[in-house]
């Protein structure tokens, strides 16, 4: 067994225990685990930073999460899988560097659009902004206002700065 607990293969839901329960089974859920990248996006609009993770554990209801270092979470917070998917949580328990996370509602976004959006935030490193910014628009931005919003900001800027380069 690894430090806190976690052994890295699959427990029998009434044999799996959660650090702090005092040996008492708690999941409602059975988990499974996985090695998955991930971030944490904390605060409101993510004005408090973004944390890379890795998803050990998952559930129907929740994920265990390790961050590598010992860290001080907020109560809630959204995870966004390496996949797309992004899910509002909340935080559980927590054992050193590794927290248990429970979902809160359903996808915020789903995965094949997160993974849309994803693949859509690569490209801006490699093609120009205009032309990502016309295939948010084919996909209505994903029925996401706040995505259009800032869309609709970075291409008035990118236009602004295009402009003061070519008028020197």
């Amino acid at each position: 067994m690894l430090e806190h607990g976690y052994s890295g293969r699959m427990m029998e839901a009434d044999a799996s225990l959660q650090p702090g329960t005092g040996g008492m089974e708690r999941r409602s859920a059975a988990r499974m685990p996985v090695i998955k990248s991930a971030k944490l996006l904390l605060g409101e609009g993510y004005g408090q930073g973004v944390i890379n993770c890795l998803v050990l554990d998952e559930a129907a209801n929740g994920v265990l999460v390790d961050l590598g270092t010992m860290f001080v979470l907020p109560e809630e917070m959204v995870l966004q899988m390496a996949s797309g998917l992004s899910r509002r949580v909340c935080r559980r328990w927590s054992a050193g560097s590794k927290f248990g996370l429970e979902f809160i509602g359903g996808p915020l976004v789903s995965k094949e659009a997160g993974a849309q959006m994803a693949s859509l935030g690569r490209s801006l490193w490699t093609q120009a902004i205009p032309l990502v910014i016309a295939d948010l628009r084919a996909q209505r931005f994903f029925g996401h206002e706040e995505l259009r919003q800032a869309a609709e900001e970075a291409e008035m800027a990118y236009r602004k700065l295009e402009n003061t380069l070519v008028r020197g």
